[in-house]
């Protein structure tokens, strides 16, 4: 009976070291994207503002949807950080190294 219960804790420790790792990696991929949406939409808006201030056929509300679009994305960044963040941890957690002494907490 103690051999099923440990196989069955050794299973599902198994098991959520996978899903946390998975986790981890696709919020990783995410998070890469993200930043590279954040790259654009500062060139983008970079060159809008120009065009606009060179009168090159740039409206106000061409300028705005750019910076408007860049603060999306900027908001967008904020939370796949987060959830990067949140993702190792969660891997921590799961391989019993989510405690002070190795994350040199005082």
């Amino acid at each position: 009976m103690k051999r099923l219960l440990l196989e069955n804790a050794q299973k599902n420790n198994t098991q959520s070291v996978t899903s946390a790792w998975s986790t981890l990696q696709s919020s990783r991929s995410f998070l890469q994207a993200i930043q590279s949406q954040v790259k654009a939409s500062e060139i983008a808006t970079e060159g809008i503002s120009f065009e606009y201030e060179n009168g090159s056929g740039r409206s106000t509300f061409d300028v705005l949807q750019s910076r408007s679009n860049l603060i999306s994305a900027k908001i967008n960044l904020a939370e796949a950080e987060r959830n990067y963040l949140l993702s190792q941890y969660r891997v921590l957690k799961s391989v019993g190294l989510l405690n002070s002494d190795y994350l040199n907490l005082k």
